[in-house]
C-alpha cells in the first residue's frame, strides 16, 4: 500500500492548501484530475484549485437547536513550551438550552528548513477540544484546557531524527471548526481571509527564538528517546528504502507537482519478498512443520504468568519462542470472530467479535446482567443489534465524558 499523501489527509490537506493559496505561497494552479469542479465532480483539464469546491462541511463543523458565542481569554505557554493553559468562555446566545464544543488549534511555521529536510506540516491542527455542560439561554461557562504542544512538534526523519519545533511564530486558536480556527489565523498574521469570515482575536501568537528545538519532544512520557526506527533495514515503512526514487510524495512546497497518482508495476522481490511473506522459518517439506518451532521450546513459562509484564520484558521472546510453528498456522486460520488456542502456552480459546464496538451477529436477548438473562429477554428475539456505538460514531459525539464511559463499560465486559 503506498501512501503517497503523507501527512496531509482529510482537513490536513484541504486547509493547508487553501492557507499557502490565501497567504500567496503557491499551491493554484492544479492539474487535471487533481481537482474538483464547481459541481465537486474530478476536472478533466489543469485548471485552478477552489477550497469552496472542495469543501462542503469543514472538519469539526456542526449543527444546534440554539446559538453560542466563544472568546478566548487567555493562553498561558508553559515555560517549558510543553503544554498551554488555554481558557475560553462560552455563552449561549440563542433560545434553547444546549451544549457547545470548545475546539482548540494550532498552527506551527513551515520554514525554509523544513522545505530542505522534507518536513511537512499542517497549516492547522487540533489541539483539544472540551464541552460545555448544558448551558440555558443567556448562560456561560468557562472552560480551562491544559493542552499538550506535542501537537505542534514535527517529525524530522532526514535532519535531526527526532520531533522539532523550528523558531517563529506560533498560533493557538478557537473555532467552530478548522477552517474558521485557520482564518483566525490568518487574519492574526495580517493575511486578507476571502470573504471577510475571521477573527483575529480568536487566535494568540507565541514566538519562539533561537534555533531548531530537537530536545524538547525527543523523549516519549514513558523516558524513550524518540529517533527513526522505521526509516532503514527491515523495519522501513517506505518503499523507497527498498526501491530507491520509486515514490514521490506530497509536499506542500509543491502540491502541483508531487499530488499523488496511481502506482503500477510495483514488484517485490529480494529482502521485500522475504519479509512480505514472513519467510524466516526454513521448511523442507510438510512433516517439518508437525514439530517446528520458531526458537528455544524448553522454557515452562505460560501466557498466564506474563499478566501485567511490561511490553519490553524478556521473558515475552521465551513464551513466543515456546509456540509450535503449527499452532501459529491453526491461530491464523481460525482467526474469524475467534481467538484460537495455544495449548504450549496455556492460551485458552475464546470468541473475539468485530472490534470494540462489538458485533451485529449477536442479539439484543443475549444481554445479560451478573450472568443472567434479562427477564423481558425473549421480546427480542429478533432484535439485532451492534453492543456499542463504533470509534468513529463515539468520535463524532466530542465528548470525552462519553468516550470514558464507553471505555468503563467495554472494561466491564471483559
Amino acid at each position: 500500500l503506498i501512501e503517497a499523501e503523507g501527512i496531509y489527509t482529510g482537513y490536513r490537506y484541504y486547509e493547508t492548501r487553501y492557507a499557502d493559496i490565501v497567504g500567496g505561497k503557491g499551491g493554484k494552479q492544479a492539474k487535471a484530475g487533481t481537482w474538483s469542479d464547481r459541481d465537486g465532480a474530478p476536472a478533466t483539464a489543469d485548471g485552478e484549485w477552489s477550497y469552496d469546491h472542495e469543501v462542503v462541511y469543514p472538519f469539526g463543523y456542526g449543527l444546534s437547536y440554539t446559538s453560542f458565542r466563544q472568546h478566548l481569554d487567555s493562553v498561558k505557554i508553559a515555560g517549558d513550551k510543553r503544554t498551554a493553559k488555554v481558557r475560553v468562555t462560552v455563552s449561549n446566545t440563542g433560545g434553547r438550552k444546549g451544549k457547545s464544543v470548545v475546539q482548540v488549534y494550532g498552527s506551527a511555521p513551515y520554514t525554509d528548513y523544513d522545505r530542505r529536510q522534507h518536513v511537512e506540516k499542517s497549516a492547522i491542527a487540533l489541539l483539544d477540544f472540551a464541552k460545555t455542560d448544558t448551558l440555558k439561554p443567556g448562560e456561560s461557562q468557562t472552560v480551562t484546557m491544559t493542552v499538550d504542544l506535542a501537537n505542534l512538534a514535527s517529525y524530522d526523519a532526514s535532519g535531526a531524527g527526532t520531533y522539532i519545533l523550528d523558531p517563529g511564530d506560533y498560533f493557538v486558536a478557537i473555532g467552530d471548526d478548522a477552517h474558521q480556527a485557520l482564518n483566525s489565523v490568518l487574519a492574526a498574521q495580517g493575511t486578507s481571509v476571502p470573504g471577510g469570515h475571521a477573527d483575529a482575536a480568536k487566535a494568540y501568537r507565541w514566538s519562539w527564538q533561537g534555533g531548531i528545538d530537537d530536545k524538547t519532544f525527543s523523549t516519549s512520557k514513558t523516558g524513550k528517546k524518540i529517533v527513526n526506527h522505521l526509516s532503514r533495514g527491515d523495519y522501513a515503512m517506505d518503499y523507497n528504502a527498498f526501491k530507491p526514487g520509486s515514490v514521490k510524495y506530497l509536499t506542500r512546497s509543491d502540491w502541483s507537482g508531487t499530488f499523488p497518482s496511481t502506482y503500477k508495476g510495483f514488484k517485490a522481490d529480494g529482502r521485500l519478498a522475504t519479509l512480505l511473506n514472513n519467510d524466516f522459518v526454513p521448511l523442507k517439506h510438510d512433516a517439518d512443520a508437525k514439530e517446528a518451532q520458531t526458537g528455544n521450546g524448553s522454557s515452562s513459562l505460560t501466557i498466564n504468568e506474563m499478566k501485567n509484564a511490561r511490553f519490553d520484558d524478556p521473558r515475552w521472546k521465551e513464551v513466543v519462542d515456546k509456540v509450535p510453528v503449527k499452532e501459529f498456522m491453526s491461530f491464523a486460520e481460525k482467526a474469524f470472530h475467534a481467538i484460537g488456542a495455544m495449548p504450549s502456552v496455556g492460551l485458552q480459546e475464546m470468541m473475539a467479535d468485530d472490534g470494540p464496538g462489538g458485533s451485529d451477529s449477536h442479539y439484543l436477548k443475549e444481554g445479560t446482567y451478573r450472568g443472567k438473562p434479562y427477564a423481558d429477554a425473549e421480546k427480542y428475539a429478533d432484535k439485532g443489534s451492534r453492543v456499542a456505538p463504533s470509534p468513529v460514531n463515539l468520535a463524532y459525539s466530542w465528548n470525552k465524558a462519553l468516550g470514558y464511559r464507553h471505555g468503563q463499560i467495554t472494561l466491564g465486559e471483559c
